[in-house]
Formats: C-alpha cells, structure tokens, sequence
C-alpha cells in the first residue's frame, strides 16, 4: 500500500477521519495523534506477531494454543491501555470518545497493515504448506471427520482447502488485513470506552 493510498486525499485515513468530528482538534493536535497511534500500532503488531507464531508453533506443540489466544484477546485491553497513556502525555488525562475512538482506529489500522506484512512473509517465504497440512490433518481425525460430516461440510471444506492452496501468499495477506480491519471497527469501539472511562476516573 503506497504512502499516497494511506495519507492522500482519497486515501484510507481521511476516510477514516471524515467520520469523526474533529472539532476538539487542531491540525497540530490531529498530527500528534497520528504519530503516537503510529508507535501504538507498532506495538499492537508486535503482540499480534507473537500470538501468530504461539499459533504457528501450536500446529505441533498444542500447549502453545492457549497462548495464542489469550495473546490475541489482550487486544482490547492493550489497546485502551496505549490509548490512556496517549491521553496522560498529550490531553493531560482526560479527552473525549470521539477522540479516542479515533485514536484506536488509527493505532489499529497501523498494526493491520504491518501484521499483515508479518503474515505475507511467513507465508511467502516460511509456510511452504505448513499451516494447511495441519489444517487437513485436524479434519482427517477421527474427531474431526465426526464433526464434518455431522454438519454436512465434507464437500465445502474439500473446495475451501483447494482454494486455500491455490491461493497466493499476498492474496492470504491482503484477505486477513480486510478482516482485521473489520474487527477493528468493533474493538476499537470497546478500547476507546475504556480507555474514556480510565481517564474519567
């Protein structure tokens, strides 16, 4: 995604912003907002990454699976706890939802995009199949062949593999940072409440 599509006029934050009644704002302000949300997604991909590779090393040491997803639904609480510490250096402590709310859409925004160059790498490089071999393996168990054909899935989950296979690595990619993206529509909705209601208190 070029500096252009994600900054420019018709670019993915204005369309993110135009939303958001910046009226509390200045430009200065606005600005300042984007470089801290920048550093706090650095650090929301670097959780994300770690709860990725939990998950990657899971396909074969199962302990690590739990890990995977506590790691990942911390997401909301590190978040509103990035976002709280925005508010104490540069709102002294307090600011307002729509503020906030803006704050953890850029901040996730920003770790999307670099989660999903994580994720492009591991898959163009690291995977090589990896990951959907063991995705084929839990469905040929016993347990899983139960649970296919119990809900009448054995054909779609035969053409959803194909397709996964015949997938680029980029494709993969760009399809899971869609996905966050959505997500983070809803997450940041919950962080920028909490995050509110830490600097009430």
């Amino acid at each position: 995604m070029s500096r252009r599509a994600v900054s420019g006029k018709h670019g993915v934050l204005p369309v993110l912003s135009k939303h958001i009644n910046k009226a509390d704002m200045t430009p200065t302000e606005y600005n300042q907002l984007r470089a801290f949300a920048r550093i706090d997604g650095i650090r929301l991909a670097v959780v994300w990454t770690t709860s990725f590779a939990c998950y990657i090393v899971s396909l074969s040491t199962p302990v690590l699976s739990m890990a995977a997803v506590v790691i990942a639904l911390a997401t909301p609480f590190v978040l509103s706890r990035s976002t709280t510490r925005y508010a104490v250096a540069v709102c002294g402590g307090s600011m307002s939802f729509r503020r906030a709310y803006l704050y953890c859409l850029l901040a996730f925004f920003y770790a999307s995009v670099l989660f999903a160059f994580v994720q492009w790498i591991y898959f163009a490089y690291l995977d090589h199949g990896t990951m959907i071999d063991a995705l084929e393996r839990v469905a040929a168990s016993p347990e899983g062949r139960q649970a296919v054909e119990a809900y009448g899935l054995a054909d779609q989950l035969a053409l959803s593999m194909q397709q996964l296979r015949a997938m680029r690595p980029i494709d993969i990619a760009l399809n899971l940072l869609t996905s966050n993206l959505l997500v983070g529509l809803v997450v940041s909705l919950l962080s920028a409440l909490m995050a509110r209601l830490s600097s009430r208190g």
